[in-house]
C-alpha cells in the first residue's frame, strides 16, 4: 500500500453557520444558506480552496491560539493542501484534503522532546493505522470525508503550525516514509493507546469483554500478533484509553532502555514486519 495517497478529514470548527478563510489577500466570508452556501455575494453547493506550494490557507474566524503561547506566536488554523467546505443537515462541513505524509506531520500523537525511537514507533503505528481506514475500513462510510480530526474518534490532528514547533517529529516521517506494519504481507490494525496498569490486552481479552468464549476464540485465531504483554510502567502510570497494544509510556520506558523502533514494535505486535 502507497502512502502518497490524498486523504480527507473533517475539522471541529466550532460554528455552524459561518466561516472566514484567507489566503494572502483574499478574504472569503462563507454563511450556510439552507442546504447550499453563500460565498461573499455567491450562491454554491460547494467552496474549494487550494493552497500555493509556498504558502497556507488560514480559518481566520478560528481562534487556536494554544493556552501556553503567552506571546501568541502560533495559531492552529492554518492547514495545507486544500480546504473543501459543504453544506449538510443544517451545519458547515469543513475538510482538509492532504497526503497522508503530511498528515503525519502535523498529528499530534507525539511531541517534538521525546526519544527518536519512541517517535519513529508511534508514526510508523500511526501512519499504518491511517493507512487501515483509507484502504480497508471506513469509519464515516456515509460521508465525503475519510477521517476526523477529533481524538475520540480518530487521532489527533493540529494542523499546519504543528510542524513550525516539531521539526524532529517532521524529520522522522521523511526518514520512515512509506514504512508500515504487516503480517504475513498484509496490513494490520495497530491500535496503541496511552498507558495500562501492567498489561496490554490480547485481541480474546479485549473480544471477550463484548461477545462469547466461542465467537473470541474464533476470531482471535486470525489476529495472532495481538497478544498481551507485560508493562514495566504500570507502578508509575495510570489506566488510560482503551487498554490495548501499544502504550505510549512503555513505549518511552524502552526507548530509554536503547530499544530502537523495530524492537519495540514487534514486542508489542510479535511477529509483524515492517514493510
Amino acid at each position: 500500500e502507497r502512502t502518497d495517497k490524498y486523504i480527507k478529514i473533517k475539522l471541529s470548527y466550532p460554528d455552524k453557520k459561518e466561516i472566514s478563510i484567507k489566503q494572502w489577500n483574499e478574504i472569503y466570508k462563507i454563511k450556510r444558506y439552507w442546504d447550499s452556501i453563500r460565498i461573499n455575494n455567491k450562491i454554491d453547493k460547494l467552496f474549494n480552496l487550494k493552497s500555493e506550494a509556498d504558502w497556507y490557507i488560514e480559518i481566520d474566524s478560528w481562534d487556536r491560539i494554544p493556552t501556553w503561547d503567552k506571546n501568541k506566536i502560533y495559531n492552529d488554523n492554518k492547514f495545507r493542501w486544500e480546504i473543501v467546505i459543504y453544506a449538510k443537515n443544517n451545519e458547515l462541513i469543513i475538510v482538509n484534503k492532504l497526503k497522508i505524509e503530511d498528515y503525519l506531520k502535523w498529528l499530534w500523537e507525539v511531541w517534538n522532546s521525546e526519544h527518536p525511537e519512541k517517535i519513529k514507533s508511534i508514526i510508523i503505528a500511526a501512519r499504518t493505522y491511517a493507512l487501515w481506514y483509507t484502504t480497508k475500513e471506513e469509519k464515516f462510510p456515509w460521508e465525503w470525508y475519510n477521517w476526523s480530526d477529533n481524538p475520540g474518534v480518530f487521532q489527533k490532528y493540529l494542523w499546519y503550525w504543528l510542524e513550525q514547533r516539531t521539526p524532529k517529529v517532521a524529520e522522522i516521517v521523511d526518514l520512515t516514509k512509506w514504512q508500515i506494519l504487516t503480517y504475513d504481507s498484509k496490513i494490520i490494525k495497530p491500535w496503541y493507546f496511552s498507558s495500562s496498569n501492567w498489561k496490554t490486552l490480547s485481541f480474546y481479552d479485549y473480544c471477550i469483554k463484548k461477545y462469547s468464549n466461542k465467537i473470541c476464540s474464533e476470531s482471535s485465531k486470525k489476529y495472532p500478533y495481538l497478544k498481551s504483554v507485560k508493562d514495566n510502567w504500570w507502578i508509575w502510570k495510570e489506566v488510560r484509553w482503551h487498554w490495548v497494544w501499544m502504550p505510549w509510556t512503555w513505549v518511552s520506558y524502552y526507548a530509554n532502555k536503547w530499544w530502537n523502533a523495530e524492537l519495540i514494535l514487534k514486542y508489542f505486535y510479535p511477529w509483524v514486519e515492517i514493510k
